[in-house]
């Protein structure tokens, strides 16, 4: 494996004049732009997904 990554690309590189100009290309670019947006889930997502959330009993009736 290479000394020298990208975390965000996950890769590796044998120099740091190679991670330097992959740093310039439109795919580090784009994931940097993709990565710096907002979480594309967070747990409670997850846990409503799982069943695990707040349940939903429906609306509540009135007992006489």
């Amino acid at each position: 494996m290479g000394q020298y990554c990208c975390l965000h690309c996950d890769r590796y590189f044998a120099n740091a004049t190679v991670r330097d100009e992959h740093f310039k290309t439109k795919r580090h670019k784009k994931r940097l732009k993709q990565m710096s947006g907002p979480a594309p889930h967070t747990q409670l997502d997850a846990e409503l997904a799982a069943g695990m959330g707040m349940p939903d009993n429906g609306p509540t009736l009135m007992s006489m």
